[in-house]
């Protein structure tokens, strides 16, 4: 019986705090993620506003944040009859939802032979070699001065990406104050890694600061049917067609605590519950061959010699003890990180190299290849960075400079390898030397 679908019971109502005269008890069906399958709920009304109440003892193990906090605080307020209306049609698509995808997973499970199952078996072979050279030198390609923080994660991905039978995803926390690389890094990683093994993992980029409120998490499932955006892509959806993807949650502490919640499962078990079944008959998103990043700017100290062992212990504890307006980590969520890196301070000299690198990126988008740039040029663009107050800035700085020189420049007739000179009032790109001549 779903939500809409109310009968009274005789007998004692729910939870002792909240019975009154008033409170008439009902029971409900659960989703298939609770214990038990049936329950109490109890109805106080004052008015056009009231609490609902669940019976003690229920454990809920999916990922509906609205009905997660139910279960566990035991009551739900609503301020007016819409709102309650609301609340139960919630809840109503919680249980068909999941039942659905309960019986679509029980039907594969049945069934190893689908064509389905085959396709996308044979899409992800086993990964037997993960040369960490090219690794190493894939991710200098963008990334300076954090020769450390690769050295510390190579291993983790190594052993992740090889496994046969992934239960659940490798969850790494980069750590660190702002605009030295961690986003940078996390971004990386997909192409690093296809470099290093001949995969195809893909990279899935969620900013947390857009999810500062409770309902956003509905970007993640989808809303229930009925309403607005039931049909439109969810974040999670390319992992439909690849489960192999490096999931960047960046600045993990500004999104909202129910955020977190919702991917605390698929930290744990590798899954999470779509609010919809999908044409292909699938209604759970799998984790379990992805890897989660999740970036901080949280300031957290750690011991200089500290093996990476004794760093992710601190680091924990620490994220354990964090306040700050008004968000915190939960103990369930810091212990299903696998890992937390800590990224150095980055020095001027890096800070040098990290300013060629942005002229370099910047030419990319333009289809253009910078062979040369002045070292005097270089050396003035340079210092006018490392006076910025972080790395970020830099590519900001970089199109300011020499954005309009390089949308200038005539590739057709130049062609795409160049040399960027003159002043950092007046930089110049032209055609390298020695460079090959379109149709010359």
């Amino acid at each position: 019986m779903l939500m809409n679908e109310m009968r009274p019971l005789v007998g004692p109502t729910v939870r002792e705090a909240g019975a009154s005269n008033s409170c008439v008890a009902l029971t409900f069906d659960l989703p298939p993620t609770c214990e038990p399958a049936v329950c109490q709920f109890g109805f106080e009304k004052h008015g056009n506003t009231g609490l609902v109440m669940i019976e003690e003892g229920v454990t809920y193990h999916g990922n509906n944040p609205e009905f997660r906090a139910f279960v566990e605080e035991g009551t739900y307020s609503y301020a007016s009859e819409a709102d309650l209306r609301r609340f139960l049609d919630v809840l109503d698509a919680v249980v068909a939802a999941e039942g659905m995808a309960a019986e679509n997973r029980e039907e594969r499970e049945g069934n190893p032979g689908d064509a389905d199952q085959e396709a996308r078996g044979a899409q992800l072979e086993v990964i037997r070699l993960f040369d960490e050279d090219v690794f190493r030198v894939s991710m200098g390609e963008d990334i300076r001065g954090q020769g450390e923080a690769i050295e510390a994660i190579l291993p983790l991905l190594s052993t992740a990406v090889r496994k046969h039978l992934s239960s659940r995803p490798l969850v790494v926390v980069l750590a660190g104050e702002t605009s030295i690389g961690k986003t940078s890094f996390a971004v990386k990683l997909a192409e690093a890694i296809n470099a290093a093994t001949g995969a195809e993992f893909g990279t899935i980029r969620i900013d947390m600061n857009q999810l500062g409120e409770r309902h956003a998490t509905s970007r993640f499932w989808g809303p229930p049917p009925g309403y607005v955006g039931y049909d439109q892509p969810t974040v999670f959806d390319q992992l439909l067609e690849n489960p192999r993807q490096v999931i960047v949650c960046d600045e993990m502490e500004k999104g909202d605590p129910f955020i977190m919640n919702a991917l605390m499962n698929a930290m744990a078990s590798g899954r999470m519950e779509s609010s919809r079944m999908r044409e292909d008959g699938r209604g759970e998103f799998d984790f379990s061959k992805s890897i989660m990043v999740f970036t901080t700017n949280v300031a957290l100290d750690v011991e200089a010699d500290a093996t990476q062992r004794d760093m992710t212990h601190a680091c924990k504890q620490q994220l354990r003890d964090y306040h700050a307006n008004g968000y915190s980590f939960s103990p369930e969520i810091v212990n299903r990180f696998s890992e937390v890196i800590v990224f150095k301070p980055i020095s001027d000299d890096v800070k040098r190299e990290i300013a060629e690198l942005s002229i370099v990126r910047l030419a990319r988008q333009f289809e253009l290849v910078v062979e040369h740039v002045d070292a005097d040029l270089l050396t003035a663009f340079a210092e006018r960075c490392i006076a910025e107050e972080g790395v970020r800035e830099f590519e900001y700085e970089a199109e300011r400079v020499f954005g309009v020189a390089m949308a200038n420049y005539d590739q057709e007739a130049e062609g795409h390898t160049v040399a960027v000179t003159g002043t950092i009032d007046d930089p110049v790109v032209e055609r390298a030397d020695g460079a090959e001549v379109p149709n010359g």
